[in-house]
């Protein structure tokens, strides 16, 4: 899922909801990560676990982000400048 679109003109955050965004990539390898140990200590009791993880991880090449807004959207945002432009803040 594609969370946020930096264009030339603005910010883009949830991109899903104004048109959506694709992006292409091509898996690079298939890693794994360091190792993490996990030791478990209980005192005076003569009870300790140790045991180990590592995370698999891929790596991807990302080749290409295309975002295109839809024209309804752009629509919108030229209506609600509009509607905006006209009126005043009201002076206390």
């Amino acid at each position: 899922n594609v969370l946020l679109i930096r264009t030339d003109e603005s910010v883009i955050v949830k991109p899903e909801l104004s048109g959506g965004a694709t992006v292409k990539a091509e898996i690079i390898s298939h890693e794994k990560g360091d190792k993490i140990i996990v030791f478990k200590y209980r005192p005076k009791k003569r009870y300790r676990r140790k045991t180990g993880h590592k995370q698999i991880y891929t790596r991807l090449r990302v080749l290409n982000i295309d975002y295109r807004e839809k024209q309804e959207d752009k629509k919108k945002k030229t209506v609600r400048k509009k509607a905006t432009a006209g009126k005043k803040k009201d002076e206390n």
